[in-house]
């Protein structure tokens, strides 16, 4: 049991580092946004300003997940019964496979959505529909990808 909660440790501090560096990227995005980079690039103020706002509430988000999830990270480390129960909570076989068959549902319907949104924009935007079927097109591949990947991972084949 030992191993494993030094091999937790060290998920851990990995996963922090991971959340730092995300913390760091999002504060870079965010001074992009300020300086008016990326909103000189629309002619419609209105368009600059939504997407300033939507940069920064994004920022927001991602910056107060990292640090929940970095505090929670920390404190598992200098706590040998929390570090445990974090353990228990990853390594629990039946939240893994409610995971996994939520996670394939999940993007059996966002593809589905994906193709209707597009066949009704189609009548609006080409630009539209061509991102949208750009999204159902990668999304498919990257979905074939990790089946094949998983496929190869644990049959051996």
């Amino acid at each position: 049991m030992e191993k494993k909660m030094e091999k937790m440790k060290k998920e851990i501090k990995t996963q922090n580092r991971f959340y730092l560096i995300i913390a760091a990227l999002f504060l870079i995005a965010q001074c992009t946004n300020t300086s008016g980079v990326l909103t000189s690039a629309y002619t419609n103020p209105h368009s600059a300003e939504f997407v300033h706002g939507f940069v920064l509430g994004l920022v927001i988000v991602v910056e107060i997940f990292v640090i929940l999830q970095f505090c929670k990270n920390s404190k598992a480390l200098k706590d040998e019964a929390l570090l445990k129960r974090l353990y228990n909570e990853r390594h629990d076989e039946r939240a893994q496979q409610i995971e996994a068959l939520a996670s394939q549902k999940s993007v059996q319907i966002a593809l589905i959505l994906a193709v209707a949104a597009g066949f009704i924009v189609c009548y609006f935007s080409l630009e539209a529909f061509l991102g949208m079927l750009g999204v159902v097109i990668l999304t498919g591949v990257v979905r074939k990808c990790c089946k094949i990947y998983y496929t190869r991972t644990y049959t051996l084949q």
